[in-house]
């Protein structure tokens, strides 16, 4: 998750819970690692439960990767917090 959205948001937990988080200082990330199987063609769900931090604007990518940290799907997302 980019640092932009998080100035914002802050992430309390998730469900599942992940095994680790970390900041990569390089793309300016918030890193959530989970060690969950997933079969081919098989869907997982991850509900992360949020609250605001600050009146704002917050947009920035989340990047979803599968087996390794170069395998990545990203989505952009945004919040406005009032």
């Amino acid at each position: 998750m980019a640092d932009e959205y998080l100035e914002g948001i802050i992430i309390e937990s998730s469900n599942p819970m992940f095994r680790d988080s970390s900041h990569i200082p390089i793309d300016n990330t918030i890193s959530y690692s989970y060690d969950i199987p997933m079969g081919p063609g098989e869907e997982i769900w991850v509900v992360f439960t949020a609250y605001a931090a600050k009146a704002g604007d917050y947009a920035g990518d989340i990047d979803f990767c599968i087996n390794d940290e170069m395998t990545c799907l990203p989505y952009r997302i945004r919040t406005i917090i009032e």
